[in-house]
This record gives C-alpha cells, sequence and structure tokens, in this order.
C-alpha cells in the first residue's frame, strides 16, 4: 500500500505573511510578540552584564570582564541557533507556512517543546483554523531563521495528556511535541475532526477571528 505524502510535504519557506492569507499574520498577536521578544533580548544581555559586573566587583579587569560578557552572549546566540537549525527548521521545511484562515484563534505566550531537548517556554504564539496548527515563535527565534510552520490536522497524532491536565503530547511526523492541550485538539468542523488523530472529514464556516495573549 502507498503512501500519499501530505501537500505540506512540498519544500516551501515561505516567509509569514502569505498571498491569500484571510488573516494578515501581523494581526494575530502583534504586541505580544514584540513584548517577549524585548524580554528575551533583555534577560539574555541583563545575564551577561551581571556577570561582568561581578567580575569588576571582584576586582577583575575590565577588559577580562568584558570579554566574559561579549563570550557569554555568543554562547547564548550559538545555544540559540543550534535549537533553531537542529530542532525547528527541519520541521518547519516539511510543514511550512499557510495561510491563516478566517475563524482563526490565536494565543501568545505558549509552551512548546520538540523532541526531549528543544524547549520555547512562553515563546510561541499558537494560531488554530480549520485546516491547521500555526506554530510562530517570537522574534528574536526567527532572527535565526525560525519561520512559521503549519501542522495539518491529519499530521498531528497520538493526542494524549502530558504530567497537567493543561499540556498534551502528540506525535507528529515521527517527532514527538509537547504543547498546551487546547491547541492540539481541533476545532469544530476542522478538516481534522477526528480528535484522537486530525484526520480530515469535512468543511464547515468558520467563526470569527478571536485572539488572546
Amino acid at each position: 500500500m502507498m503512501n500519499t505524502p501530505l501537500p505540506c510535504d512540498r519544500p516551501d519557506l515561505s516567509e509569514p505573511e502569505l498571498a491569500g492569507e484571510a488573516v494578515a499574520f501581523r494581526h494575530v498577536a502583534p504586541k505580544l510578540d514584540a513584548l517577549l521578544s524585548g524580554l528575551l533580548v533583555m534577560i539574555l544581555l541583563g545575564s551577561c552584564g551581571l556577570i561582568a559586573s561581578f567580575e569588576l566587583a571582584a576586582g577583575s579587569d575590565w577588559r577580562v570582564a568584558a570579554g566574559m560578557a561579549i563570550g557569554l552572549a555568543g554562547a547564548f546566540a550559538f545555544l540559540m541557533l543550534a535549537t533553531v537549525r537542529i530542532m525547528w527548521v527541519p520541521t518547519a521545511r516539511r510543514f511550512p507556512a499557510r495561510p491563516i484562515l478566517n475563524g482563526a484563534v490565536a494565543r501568545s505566550g505558549q509552551f512548546l517543546a520538540i523532541g526531549a531537548l528543544c524547549r520555547f517556554n512562553g515563546c510561541i504564539t499558537a494560531v488554530t483554523d480549520r485546516e491547521h496548527l500555526h506554530l510562530v515563535p517570537v522574534a528574536a527565534f526567527r532572527w535565526f531563521g525560525a519561520r512559521r510552520m503549519s501542522l495539518p490536522w491529519c499530521a498531528i497524532e497520538n493526542v494524549r495528556p502530558f504530567l497537567w491536565p493543561i499540556f498534551a503530547r502528540a506525535e507528529v511526523g515521527g517527532t514527538a511535541i509537547v504543547a498546551p492541550a487546547w491547541c492540539l485538539k481541533p476545532p469544530s468542523g476542522a478538516n481534522g475532526a477526528d480528535e484522537t488523530t486530525g484526520g480530515s472529514t469535512g468543511r464547515s464556516g468558520p467563526p470569527n477571528l478571536s485572539a488572546s495573549g
């Protein structure tokens, strides 16, 4: 029996704003996305500055303290780049961005885990519509090449509770993901109405867009 490849298996590295997008991405969660990105950068740079300050207070030469701060910032940047390139990019290439449809529901500041090591704590905007679960990292991760991905409901399988009731675990193309339970359940009338496997069954008219942070 031959497996029919999903339409989303076609390589496509589209930017977040797509032709035919019914809901402009910039209208989904614009303010919180920028806030979370700024907060992430402030935490990283603040940590480097704090360590440099401790070194100066301990009597170290300012050049040593500055070198430590720059080296730590570089290590953070390398870690973010490695996380994006090793875990996010391969999945995003298989499930590239698709248009966000009318009736989409968006929530920012969401948790996402890909595999055993990759964690995006509060750095994801999850958007659900009748066709896909769209996952959008905050701008700080997009700077390192983490593009928006769109998971069709038919590709989200074996959804089950994970540790706390608000989280669920699922399989996507052989990769385990953990995310808020609300976004792993197809919305009413989705083309993935099978709540267990996300199989496509039919269409229905979309509700109005709602977004929350």
